[in-house]
């Protein structure tokens, strides 16, 4: 649990533990309580709300790796260049700088 919850909500409690994020968004969408969710997947969802004043945390980094015997081998540097660049496009999703607070 984020220590910015446990500090906001100190009688709150661990239910349940996820390793799967995918996982953890299908249990908070069907109401098993508040997750700790990557911003691409909460702000994603209008059926989810942030939790006021939590600001995001740095969730995992992400890499696009391959075997160094395949990195120049035209059709892996393309699909290497493809991805990042969607995700550059996309950074302030990945980031939680797309969010915008409901009135």
């Amino acid at each position: 649990m984020p220590e910015a919850l446990r500090a906001l909500h100190p009688r709150s409690r661990v239910a349940m533990r996820f390793d799967d994020m995918v996982a953890l968004h299908a249990a908070v969408r069907a109401g098993a309580g508040v997750g700790f969710l990557p911003c691409f997947l909460g702000d994603s969802d209008a059926d989810l709300i942030r939790l006021p004043g939590i600001e995001p945390i740095p969730y995992l980094d992400i890499w696009v790796v391959t075997h160094p015997s395949l990195r120049r081998v035209p059709r892996v540097r393309a699909c290497m260049a493809f991805v990042g660049e969607a995700i550059r496009a996309r950074a302030a999703l990945y980031t939680g700088e797309s969010f915008t607070a409901a009135p």
